[in-house]
């Protein structure tokens, strides 16, 4: 349980990106992490937005663990293993396994700023702000940080992102960003020098020597580039239908962007071309595919926004672990379904390998040796995902409970956790979150939020599993033994989910089809989970 991830991990030759603009394995940083070297990366914010922040612990989380090949649309691969979670276009992870052809990933975008092309700096990176639609230099984004976190002040100055700088690795020796903060204001501000003066006017000739199309054309790239993500969203739509679902799309979230006339006329009115064009603006999955190898794999920590930035340009969460407290919770993760022990043997339920480390974490045994007053946790909390196959791991566990450690759920310590469905988020400065259980709840909150002058965000997520919500989400619907929802389990659940598997996976089959005959009427069609 210690070291090895809930999630899934990269193996150690993965290319983090850094906010030095450099590049840094997985075994490197976490080689670098036990001399005491920190390296900082890149995160999103819950709204896409990029930020600097550091990446924490990485460490070599499991040996000889099976992988996939993620393959981009920008001729990048990625080794993982199958359930490590990628972020989406729309903010959401989803499994590598489950990735298909063409979902669009919440992309890194960089470059090098120029001043041949009418930027203000001279070789500085730039970063794109997703939820923007802008370019940002990245040591705007390091002065970003050390202000939220106490390491500069506004007192400083304009030029405090060379003050303890986030861009660079930290070995905790503030002192040449100290010396180089105190050599550029010396720069800026004495007139001696003209500095200043030089910068003022190498942009004034920058404006009266270079044309105004070339100058704006940089600008443009970056403006095409925004409405040819804003058109991926609608290409299963006629080439009549396209412009008016993109200029509604373009008016309710950036109206300042690209009409879609203009946009249009970049492609001589080709439609065609158009298309193709938007299909290579995001950073789109071309496939994933199994591999026969193993290996030992990576993982780290971004406190707070729980994902990061690779190299190959795309954002990945890191472990759901840290929405535990450690010193008196544990994860154990499962690999799927357990053996149904309702049909099994003994000793093939021993030899069940998630099975095997369930005993011997709980360290209580098993069966008619099972000693309740050695067992290592207060109390067991069965975390599974709120859709049929989460209903089925967790009748199988149950299962498994009232067979072998019966006295668990006789004595009150076997508990379900009841993750929500629906998240829904208000606009606004001050926004407001809410999770509900039902769809007739999430109906009935979005109605009163409404009602109360509330805008809310649309549409409204639909959690399909746990792995979705980011660590702030699992500790406050799941952990948090204060804002919690659980469920205790009795001896009627453990009947209960004995008699379902029996009926519906047990040998006899004229009862099953019965039930499946009788219960045909109840069955509410529009909300079968497929």
């Amino acid at each position: 349980m210690e070291g090895d991830s809930a999630l899934g991990c990269f193996v150690g030759d993965t290319m983090v990106a850094l906010a030095s603009g450099k590049s840094r394995s997985f075994a490197d940083l976490a080689a670098d992490w036990e001399k005491g070297i920190t390296h900082f990366g890149y995160a999103t914010n819950k709204a896409g937005r990029v930020v600097v922040a550091p990446l924490v612990e990485p460490r070599l989380t499991k040996r000889n663990a099976p992988l996939v090949r993620v393959t981009l649309d920008n001729g990048e691969s990625v080794r993982c293993t199958p359930d490590h979670l990628f972020r989406l276009r729309d903010g959401s992870y989803r499994r590598a396994d489950q990735l298909t052809a063409g979902d669009s990933l919440m992309p890194l975008y960089r470059s090098v700023s120029s001043k041949a092309a009418g930027d203000k700096l001279d070789g500085y990176e730039r970063v794109w702000m997703n939820d923007r639609e802008e370019w940002v230099y990245t040591h705007y984004l390091a002065d970003g940080y050390n202000l939220r976190h106490g390491l500069d002040s506004t007192e400083n100055g304009s030029v405090r992102h060379h003050v303890k700088s986030a861009m660079m690795s930290r070995q905790r020796q503030p002192e040449f960003g100290e010396r180089h903060s105190e050599h550029m204001k010396l720069r800026m501000t004495d007139p001696t020098t003209g500095h200043l003066a030089k910068i003022r006017a190498g942009r004034r000739n920058h404006v009266e020597t270079v044309p105004r199309a070339d100058r704006v054309a940089p600008q443009n790239n970056v403006r095409k580039l925004a409405a040819l993500k804003r058109v991926s969203a609608f290409l299963e739509l006629s080439d009549e239908e396209l412009g008016a679902a993109y200029d509604a799309e373009r008016m309710r979230t950036a109206r300042t962007g690209l009409r879609f006339g203009r946009l249009i006329a970049h492609f001589d009115g080709d439609y065609s071309r158009l298309r193709d064009a938007a299909r290579m603006a995001n950073h789109a999955v071309v496939s994933v595919e199994p591999l026969d190898e193993t290996a030992d794999v990576y993982d780290l920590t971004v406190d707070g926004y729980h994902n990061f930035a690779l190299e190959a340009g795309v954002f990945v969460h890191n472990s759901a672990r840290m929405a535990r407290v450690s010193e008196y919770q544990a994860l154990l993760p499962l690999r799927g379904k357990i053996l149904n022990v309702q049909k099994a043997s003994l000793a093939d339920t021993l030899r069940n390998v998630e099975i095997a480390s369930i005993v011997q974490v709980l360290g209580a045994g098993s069966g008619r040796t099972f000693d309740l007053s050695t067992m290592r946790y207060g109390r067991v909390i069965l975390m599974a995902d709120a859709d049929v196959d989460g209903s089925h791991i967790r009748t199988l566990l149950i299962t498994l409970f009232a067979r072998y450690m019966r006295p668990v759920i006789e004595d009150g310590r076997l508990f379900a956790a009841m993750p929500p469905l629906h998240k829904i988020t208000t606009k606004g400065r001050n926004p407001e979150t809410h999770f509900t259980f039902t769809q007739r709840e999430m109906e009935q909150k979005v109605a009163q939020l409404e009602k109360a002058g509330k805008q809310i965000v649309t549409p409204v997520p639909r959690f399909k599993g746990l792995g979705e919500m980011d660590a702030e989400e699992l500790w406050d619907t799941t952990m948090n033994p204060a804002t919690r929802s659980v469920r205790r389990i009795t001896l009627d659940d453990a009947e209960a989910a004995e008699a379902a598997l029996e009926l519906l996976m047990g040998e006899k089959v004229e009862p099953r089809r019965a039930w499946l005959v009788e219960s045909s009427a109840r069955v509410d069609q529009s909300a079968i989970d497929i």
